[in-house]
């Protein structure tokens, strides 16, 4: 990690050295000039349509989260059983497309996989809506659609990250530092987006004390 900066006279963002803690000693790993050139270059159409995307799916799994239960538990033929087999039917997805995804994301792209997990999550949602009318065990079916959704979309935005992270690290010996950053904005656009669809748990609280 980072342990600080140092200036070598002038004053000059470029004769700042960033340094990084390396067993008991410092050692000079770029400048702040460099630091900053490398962040504005991260800033691309790309970059930004990613985290918006990232963003979006966020609200989709919050949504999902949030007020699937809810949404079922009103319709005839909803039991505890069913509830806890959709959960069971979305851990089950998972599993295959994080074993494949390495492949899948050879044949289709990071952008492919990603797009079509977009496609799929608004197909999911849209299938959710038809639940009343053909019947609420057949949210079982639809959950697998989750090894699209998380799984494999993660698996590419975990290789997005990693490959945009080694362009900006290009030249230097801080990858894992700047994987790590990337993926750390990655994630927290995600946690943005499922919080912005999260209710008050206080308010929750109160009204079921009332």
């Amino acid at each position: 990690s980072s342990g600080g900066s140092s200036s070598s006279g002038g004053g000059s963002d470029d004769e700042t050295a960033l340094l990084e803690k390396r067993g008991d000693s410092y050692v000079a790993v770029g400048s702040t000039a460099a630091y900053v050139a490398k962040l504005r270059s991260a800033i691309t159409l790309d970059s930004v349509a990613f985290i918006i995307t990232v963003f979006v799916m966020g609200i989709g799994m919050g949504t999902i989260q949030t007020l699937l239960f809810l949404f079922l538990a009103p319709l005839p033929g909803t039991t505890d059983f069913l509830l806890g087999a959709s959960v069971t039917a979305t851990c089950v997805a998972e599993l295959p497309f994080f074993f494949l995804s390495a492949r899948l994301t050879a044949l289709v792209g990071e952008k492919g996989m990603i797009m079509w997990a977009q496609v799929a999550m608004a197909a999911r949602l849209f299938l959710y809506t038809l639940l009343p009318d053909i019947g609420v065990w057949f949210v079982l079916p639809i959950e697998l659609l989750h090894g699209v959704t998380f799984a494999a979309m993660w698996a590419a935005c975990v290789s997005f990250a990693h490959s945009h992270a080694a362009s900006l690290a290009a030249g230097t010996t801080d990858v894992g530092t700047t994987a790590a950053t990337t993926m750390t904005v990655v994630d927290g656009s995600d946690d943005g987006g499922r919080a912005s669809t999260d209710g008050d748990d206080d308010d929750d609280d109160d009204n079921d004390d009332d």
